[in-house]
């Protein structure tokens, strides 16, 4: 599939900056507070009318599990899983299946699951990453289908990030060693020619993850995760600067990881009959960015792409002489183009963003059982997306008024099933506004509208797919819709009580009604299936509210770094007013403190999870009846980042290392996932001693 979408990629020749991640060339500094992928546009993280979020490369060091750092992230919550790499579950605001939850890398769309409902490690590598940027809640008219959860937005690094001073040549090798059975290694050599014209970086990697130890000695049943994952990653990424006002780039990223796991690696901990499988990643950008100097009209950024990504693995048991063969595929293809006008109008300051999208989807898979297909009456399906949005940003006075709106048209099919064919539109607006009523105090307050697109899945899901249902297709489904309005105040001041520190604080409170939401509903009134198993079809049956409010606060003074951040989220039936998605309400304190005479940053955080309110309290299976956890629980962690260089010593090749180290829940403290149940086998991964050295050459 990548060689068959290879020509329209070289044809199209796009982007320097990608479809999300964005790099403004009139704007050289990047600096942490500014964020892109809430406005498509560079924006104050303190002055966007929203929740967004930035992980940095440093915050990544903390663990070699992405999920990890991003449960760090108020409004991401993660643990619902035994901690492997291939099988980690996570959710934004409440969502985090593929289609309510946009995930991207360098602007690539990632699927988490690749329908297997069990892989969400992104197939992404942290030490490649220089930045994580997170915005939650409804977010279409920017991104089209998918964001009624949020968007996760992962950037790469590229030459600039491994040469320093303007040097032509660079190499980079490292290594991490983790206590709970992870080592990894890496390298990488970047380069550019005398004129700087012309630049490159190549990197790989290689990682190891093996069995995985529980928190606190585990349960009664299991104290450590079956596990044996290995990880490859390479990458190669070429730049032309054709001029100081135009780029090209190219870049082909990819990513293969060799699992002996369990069936589920989410939710089952033994591997005494083990799947063996291969997952892998592909992605292909070619970008183009033109910004002319003299014309503030024109900041054209184009983007193209085509990722192929797959889960091919065998379970074989010999006790009852069962082979079962299951491979899931995903290929994609997109464009998008955009442009930014900066211009007055009067006393108005305008910053117009326009831009076009397309994108292409392609779902496969193959199941068989001792040698016997099993039929997909949704695969393979079509997705066929097609987007074009329009949004100012208008600056008058201490006022900052966000005007937008967005128009999708979407088709839906599945090959062999023509009654599930699903064509349909959208119309997502977008107003917002900011008031600066005292020096560096802003009130925030804005409304958006999101949307999703049924799945060929949903529409067309047709026979005995699993063991527990008869599906009955739909395809009068209906897109689902969030109406959400955001409201907070932000606060920044830079010299609060000396002209050395820094207050930084933002409070979002958010509520929206989520309209049309699809569901699966049994049908008992049908009788039993010819299987003997229940009758059932995606609906259009639920309307849920979602509200809650996010607070994050970092204060800097001299070598002092001191943040605190708390989350509280409610989604729920409108009707039976049950859970939709349980949820604990969590506080975050951090602190760091630098001694700059010799390079060394020390730090500790912890997290605390209030007692959840669960409603239902318990669920039946069966003839049993299951409890959702209702404890709270407290983790820490304590880190430190080494730059030998601006320590002065005379540590010869160590010169220009970097060395990052800690440990992870040091008290080695079980958490407990409010979605799970309390005879759960997942509480967490037991005390992690890390340490990871970069050096540069």
């Amino acid at each position: 599939m990548i060689k068959k979408y290879l020509a329209v990629v070289i044809a199209a020749a796009f982007a320097n900056a990608t479809y999300a991640d964005n790099h403004d060339p009139k704007n050289e500094a990047e600096h942490e507070t500014m964020v892109v992928i809430g406005n498509r546009v560079d924006t104050q993280q303190q002055e966007y009318v929203g929740s967004v979020n930035i992980v940095t490369e440093d915050e990544l060091a903390t663990s070699a599990n992405l999920m990890d750092s991003l449960s760090a992230v108020p409004g991401i919550n993660a643990g619902s899983d035994l901690g492997r790499n291939i099988g980690q579950q996570f959710n934004i605001r409440g969502f985090n299946d593929d289609d309510r939850v946009i995930i991207m890398q360098n602007g690539v769309p990632r699927s988490s699951a690749l329908f297997s409902n069990q892989v969400s490690s992104f197939r992404s590598d942290t030490d490649l990453l220089k930045r994580v940027e997170t915005v939650k809640g409804s977010s279409s008219i920017l991104y089209g289908s998918g964001a009624i959860g949020g968007v996760i937005s992962m950037r790469l690094k590229d030459a600039s990030d491994y040469l320093v001073n303007d040097e032509n040549f660079a190499g980079m090798v490292g290594g991490r060693y983790e206590s709970n059975n992870m080592h990894s290694y890496r390298g990488a050599i970047a380069g550019q020619d005398d004129s700087g014209k012309f630049d490159f970086v190549l990197y790989g990697k290689e990682a190891n993850f093996g069995d995985i130890k529980l928190a606190d000695g585990g349960t009664q049943s299991y104290d450590t995760v079956g596990n044996d994952e290995s990880a490859k990653t390479a990458y190669v990424n070429l730049g032309w600067n054709i001029s100081q006002e135009q780029r090209l780039a190219l870049g082909l990223f990819h990513y293969h990881s060799d699992v002996e796991t369990a069936w589920n690696s989410l939710n089952h901990p033994d591997t005494s009959i083990p799947t063996v499988g291969e997952l892998t990643q592909t992605d292909l950008t070619v970008n183009y960015s033109y910004a002319p100097f003299s014309n503030d009209l024109i900041d054209l950024e184009v983007a193209s792409y085509v990722s192929q990504s797959e889960y091919d693995r065998d379970y074989i048991n010999t006790n009852n002489s069962t082979h079962i063969h299951y491979a899931n595929e995903e290929s994609r293809a997109g464009l998008s183009v955009k442009n930014i006008s900066r211009f007055y109008t009067g006393s108005l300051y305008h910053t117009a963003v326009m831009g076009i999208d397309y994108h292409h989807r392609q779902d496969d898979a193959s199941y068989s059982s001792n040698g016997v297909a099993s039929q997909f009456h949704t695969m393979p399906s079509e997705y066929n997306d097609w987007g074009i949005y329009a949004q100012d940003l208008l600056e008058v006075g201490d006022w900052e008024f966000t005007l937008g709106a967005r128009y999708d048209y979407f088709n839906r099919k599945v090959d062999n099933n023509p009654d599930a064919d699903f064509t349909g539109d959208a119309f997502s607006p977008r107003i917002a506004a900011s008031y600066e009523i005292a020096n560096g105090l802003h009130l925030l307050g804005g409304y958006s509208v999101a949307f999703r697109a049924p799945s060929p899945h949903e529409t067309g899901a047709e026979g005995p797919l699993n063991i527990h249902y008869w599906y009955l297709p739909n395809p009068d489904l209906k897109p689902e819709t969030s109406e959400e309005f955001e409201g907070g105040i932000s606060y920044v001041n830079n010299a609060l009580f000396t002209q050395s520190d820094r207050l930084s604080i933002k409070l979002m409170y958010f509520d929206a009604n989520i309209n049309d939401m699809i569901a699966l509903e049994t049908l008992p009134e049908l009788g039993e299936s010819p299987d003997q198993s229940m009758y059932a079809q995606y609906t259009n049956i639920d309307n849920a509210k979602r509200k809650g409010v996010e607070l994050t606060s970092t204060y800097d003074l001299d070598n002092i770094s001191v943040s605190a951040s708390y989350e509280h989220l409610d989604l729920y039936d409108k009707e039976t007013k049950e859970k939709v998605t349980p949820f604990a309400d969590k506080v975050r304190i951090a602190a760091a403190y630098t001694f700059q005479d010799i390079g060394l940053t020390l730090g500790a955080d912890v997290n605390h999870w209030f007692e959840p309110d669960q409603n239902p309290e318990s669920f039946m299976w069966g003839t049993t009846e299951y409890f959702y956890v209702s404890d709270s629980y407290t983790q820490a962690n304590v880190s430190g980042i080494w730059r030998i260089k601006e320590s002065g010593l005379p540590l010869g090749v160590l010169n220009d290392a970097t060395l990052k180290f800690g440990i992870n829940n040091i008290f080695d403290g079980q958490y407990i996932n409010a979605e799970n149940v309390t005879t759960t086998t997942k509480v967490g991964k037991e005390t992690n001693y890390y340490v990871d050295l970069d050096l540069r050459f």
